[in-house]
């Protein structure tokens, strides 16, 4: 198990597991947990997904880090048009770090979790190398820490 903390300035603190919102008694506990420690800060955790589309490996990243890097990717990639969209996901960002300081208070279930360096292995065995994967929580039927 490698996990990988980026450098910051400010501290990471890490969820009380005893307020980590449990949607049902079919939810992954622990990986809600670390879905939680990535959403409230500069976590990231190499991790194997299956999910009914196959399986996506990646690092776990929280949604602020994701939307950011999914910003700059527009921008880097883009026209005018693409441009201006991705300076409206700046008010996104903005918004989701706000939520996060709310959570602290109060914890909403999680709906997504959030990859980069991605890829995909679906059935029949092709792969597909992307650098951004969102995807359902529900959807996850299995995980394991690191990459294939």
């Amino acid at each position: 198990m490698r996990l990988r903390r980026r450098a910051s300035v400010r501290a990471v603190t890490t969820p009380d597991p005893t307020t980590v919102s449990v949607r049902s008694l079919d939810t992954d506990w622990l990986l809600d947990l670390l879905t939680s420690m990535a959403n409230a800060g500069d976590f990231t955790v190499a991790i194997t997904l299956w999910t009914p589309a196959g399986i996506v490996a990646g690092d776990l990243v929280g949604s602020p880090v994701w939307i950011r890097e999914l910003r700059e990717s527009i921008r880097a990639d883009g026209d005018a048009q693409a441009a201006h969209f991705a300076d409206d996901l700046q008010s996104v960002e903005d918004h989701i770090v706000l939520g996060a300081a709310q959570a602290e208070k109060q914890p909403e279930p999680l709906s997504y979790l959030h990859l980069r360096n991605a890829s995909t292995v679906i059935p029949g065995g092709d792969l597909f190398t992307h650098g951004l994967w969102r995807g359902r929580f529900v959807d996850v039927t299995g995980w394991t820490l690191g990459r294939p």
